[in-house]
Formats: C-alpha cells, sequence, structure tokens
C-alpha cells in the first residue's frame, strides 16, 4: 500500500495541471509528504476498477452510508 487517501483532480491541460501541482507545493507542511501524477485522459479512462465481495453494511445501507443516532 502506497497510501491510504487518494485525491483527483482534473485540469484542462498540462500547464493546469503544473499549475495546480506548483500550488500543493506552495502550501505543503514542512513534514508534509504528497505524491503527484499527472496521467491523461486517454490513461485515465483505461482504468480498470476491482472489486471484491461487498461489505455487510453496504448490503445493510445500500447507497445511504448516513447513520444518524
Amino acid at each position: 500500500m502506497m497510501q491510504y487517501s487518494i485525491y483527483i483532480k482534473s485540469c484542462i491541460n498540462k500547464d493546469a495541471a503544473n499549475s495546480s501541482v506548483n500550488y500543493v507545493k506552495r502550501i505543503l507542511p514542512p513534514n508534509g509528504h504528497v505524491r503527484a501524477l499527472t496521467i491523461t485522459e486517454k490513461q485515465y479512462e483505461k482504468m480498470k476498477i476491482l472489486l471484491g465481495d461487498e461489505d455487510k453494511n453496504i448490503e445493510i445501507l445500500g447507497d445511504n452510508r448516513t447513520i444518524l443516532f
């Protein structure tokens, strides 16, 4: 596992992507650790989604994952 969370930002072109990376560099905390990977839309379209068995919580809650006490 490389990390627990992945964030995706769609950018209109390479310049916009570079600008986003530079912004993250400017606000990165001293002890921060971020990896940035720029891919094209065509590469993104080829992503494969692998699913295991459905979690029991999803089976119980369905699409509504909000639990109110």
